[in-house]
């Protein structure tokens, strides 16, 4: 038997033979035709079907990749393979799109979820695999808002400039998962750090940068509930220093225990960090007694310093 041919005791053997045979009538052939029948005949009278239409899942197929998901990596991700996921989307000109696939393909496709990429086993372990770009593009659009320059993010990451320009303008929909590991490592040293103001050139450059995100409306780190997240609104974020008679009210509310960081709009948290700032403590301090992470409000210290600098100068 030539290799990829079915062998005898086979539906697809009585159904099509082989390369140089008819199909095939013998005992063992027509036994398996019969029980394969006798299934599907089984399966009608319980109400069960194998088949169903194709139309969700490949609705649900475009969709992960519009959200930057690649074709493999849907495909390691289901089980189910590249070729199979191309002819559903009618992009082989050999053969036309599917019209039927089985229940068991459309739970596995429909079980890919974009923002889960990184649960998967085998996806994780590879810096090269492609990720949607989301959140990597509004932590370096975060970081200009606070005043870093792109050239200085690019030559802090160590890649290119244009690199770094094709991720905050979002030219592309994924990029690779070592350059959004390195940028997020990169916004979490500098979120509590704001940028060197030391010279006229550092104040320049700054400006600039401000400058640039405030044309585009580009956000803060805390402007994001879920910064990775496609589907996240952003909430707008006060862009100046508080005012300490007008919003003690959040700070005496927090001091007394009776909001939590969870509880506060971006506007109030921005007015109990720099309250914590203005007083000295911590970043640890600020988030413990507000109920938050560290790293969470890490996001808020940078506009906070600068806030209370640009109060005190």
């Amino acid at each position: 038997m030539t290799r990829g041919e079915a062998p005898h005791g086979t539906p697809r053997r009585y159904d099509h033979g082989t390369r140089t045979e008819p199909p095939c009538r013998c005992t063992p052939c027509r036994e398996a035709k019969y029980r394969t029948r006798k299934g599907q005949q089984l399966r009608q009278l319980a109400g069960q079907r194998r088949m169903v239409d194709p139309a969700p899942a490949r609705a649900h197929v475009e969709a992960l990749v519009a959200a930057g998901l690649g074709v493999e990596h849907i495909a390691r991700m289901s089980g189910v393979a590249r070729t199979a996921i191309d002819v559903l989307r009618g992009l082989r000109s050999s053969r036309p799109p599917s019209r039927r696939i089985s229940v068991r393909t459309q739970a596995r496709l429909l079980a890919v979820r974009a923002d889960a990429i990184l649960d998967y086993p085998g996806v994780a372990d590879d810096p090269t695999v492609l990720v949607p770009v989301t959140g990597a593009t509004r932590r370096v659009r975060a970081m200009v808002v606070s005043g870093r320059t792109l050239r200085g993010i690019a030559a802090e990451l160590g890649v290119t400039h244009s690199l770094v320009h094709r991720i905050v303008y979002a030219r592309r929909p994924q990029t690779q998962l070592c350059t959004v590991r390195a940028i997020v490592a990169l916004s979490q040293r500098w979120s509590e750090t704001p940028p060197p103001q030391r010279t006229a050139r550092d104040r320049q450059r700054v400006k600039a940068a401000q400058e640039l995100a405030a044309r585009n409306g580009w956000l803060p780190f805390g402007a994001w509930g879920d910064i990775d997240d496609p589907a996240a609104e952003p909430e707008p974020e006060p862009d100046g220093s508080p005012d300490p008679e007008g919003d003690t009210h959040i700070v005496d509310a927090v001091l007394a225990e009776r909001v939590t960081w969870d509880q506060m709009s971006p506007a109030d948290r921005h007015v109990w960090v720099v309250w914590g700032v203005r007083n000295g403590w911590e970043r640890a301090a600020i988030a413990r007694r507000a109920g938050a992470k560290p790293q969470v409000v890490g996001h808020y210290m940078a506009a906070a310093k600068a806030a209370v600098h640009g109060t005190t100068s």
